[in-house]
């Protein structure tokens, strides 16, 4: 996934950056790459082109790091725009996920039926498991 990503974007100023922020993401190091996931964030709103699909994966990132620091608010919001700017089936269902922890069951259900029409096997599951969604 972040092979294509970086191919796609090229060479920048702040393609060090956002490598920096992934492998320290990979570490688990949250509170470090929740920091540099958030320079990178601020470096690429503040371009004159919008953001795209790709930028999408890199919200989606930042949620994962908040979320290990329990900010499951903030979680929700990255993960909101990130499937704004691209349809990632993992966005879905991790947003799902933290819809039903923090109450919001109807949103919740919606974003795993996406997640599943997206192909995410997980959310299949999770479908069949705690809702009636495939006796219908």
């Amino acid at each position: 996934m972040f092979d294509k990503f970086f191919k796609k974007k090229g060479e920048t100023k702040e393609t060090p950056l956002a490598i920096k922020a992934l492998a320290t993401l990979q570490q688990a190091n949250y509170p470090e790459a929740l920091k540099l996931l958030n320079e990178y964030i601020t470096l690429i709103e503040g371009f004159s082109k919008p953001l795209d699909s790709d930028d999408g994966i890199m919200y989606y990132n930042r949620s994962i790091a908040k979320e290990a620091l329990n900010d499951k608010i903030g979680a929700i919001s990255d993960l909101k725009k990130s499937v704004q700017l691209s349809e990632l089936h993992q966005a879905y269902f991790r947003l799902a996920d933290l819809q039903s922890q923090t109450g919001e069951q109807q949103e919740s259900i919606k974003n795993l039926v996406k997640a599943y029409e997206l192909g995410n096997s997980d959310a299949e599951e999770a479908l069949r498991k705690y809702t009636n969604y495939f006796n219908r």
